[in-house]
């Protein structure tokens, strides 16, 4: 390519000028726009928080449904049978007071008075107590009493 010459440069130079005055305004113009973005994302990570939070406390608000205490007692009911197989004992008493100190361990976990209030979004945990249930010294009560 060839060089530029003095008339050329003296051609190009208004329009760099230019290039440069507009280049600065649109700077100037989008710098503020910039600022109330970043001002916006941040609003709306805030307000994603609060939503999270919230949907968690309804979650903690809404019970389990019908069928999820259905199930509930069942496996409550289930597991009574398998720790009075496990203790010696077939008595039909004997399975229902064990499932009673179940359901009552469950119910206190989430400080609710009946199966049917434990927190919905809490299922599974309430499943996993319930098979995970032994309490030795109230199975060994529940054994002497008879």
């Amino acid at each position: 390519m060839s060089e530029l010459t003095l008339p050329e440069e003296r051609e190009r130079a208004p329009a760099q000028a230019m290039t440069m005055a507009v280049a600065e305004a649109v700077r100037e113009i989008m710098t503020p726009m910039l600022y109330t973005l970043n001002a916006m994302a941040a609003q709306m990570e805030a307000q994603n928080r609060r939503m999270e939070a919230l949907e968690k406390e309804v979650r903690w608000m809404t019970p389990v449904s019908a069928k999820q205490c259905q199930l509930l007692n069942a496996e409550i009911r289930k597991r009574a049978g398998e720790l009075a197989t496990a203790i010696g004992t077939e008595d039909k008493e004997k399975k229902n007071q064990i499932a009673r100190a179940i359901r009552k361990s469950v119910c206190v976990r989430w400080g609710v008075g009946k199966i049917s209030e434990v927190p919905k979004g809490e299922y599974q945990v309430a499943m996993r107590l319930v098979d995970d249930w032994k309490e030795w010294t109230t199975l060994k009560k529940i054994l002497r009493e008879g």
